[in-house]
């Protein structure tokens, strides 16, 4: 019997494009355990970065229709430690790439509150090959137009007070 069919795993993500380092990091997920993934809002998302391509809802969408993924809820912020409280996962399953930089202080908060029920975090390697910086780049190479441009501000504009 699978040890780990009761186990929690907790996996935030953006989810705009769909591509194979998100697939590796959900199947990893499943190895472990029920995937639950904190798909970050569209506000979320604009408090770091530009807006994504697509909204909330579409994003979740098309998780849906993946396997190995038991849940989905919203992540609020790109700090995942209010969910993490929620949820009081067994893992909690993210890119080595927030060792460093921006994402270096909600990394070592969510160490610190992981240990209060004993749970593990576990990082994937960056995928240089297969990630959002690269696609957001051949996307920007594509070109741009007006009214991309304009659904591009809106997007901002609502997401922000």
């Amino acid at each position: 019997m699978n040890s780990n069919i009761n186990k929690l795993v907790y996996i935030p993500m953006r989810a705009d494009i769909i591509h194979p380092a998100l697939i590796n990091i959900i199947n990893k997920g499943a190895s472990l355990g029920k995937v639950i993934i904190g798909l970050l809002t569209d506000d979320a998302i604009c408090s770091y970065t530009r807006p994504p391509q697509l909204s909330y809802e579409d994003r979740k969408k098309i998780l849906e229709c993946l396997k190995n993924i038991y849940k989905i809820i919203p992540q609020k912020s790109l700090d995942c430690c209010e969910n993490l409280l929620k949820i009081k996962p067994n893992i909690l399953l993210h890119g080595d790439d927030w060792k460093e930089g921006f994402q270096s202080q909600i990394r070592k908060k969510a160490v610190k509150l992981m240990k209060n029920w004993k749970g593990k975090i576990f990082e994937i390697p960056y995928d240089k090959n297969n990630n959002q910086s690269k696609i957001n780049k051949i996307t920007t190479n594509l070109g741009t137009t007006p009214e991309i441009r304009r659904v591009g501000l809106r997007k901002l504009l609502a997401s922000k007070e």
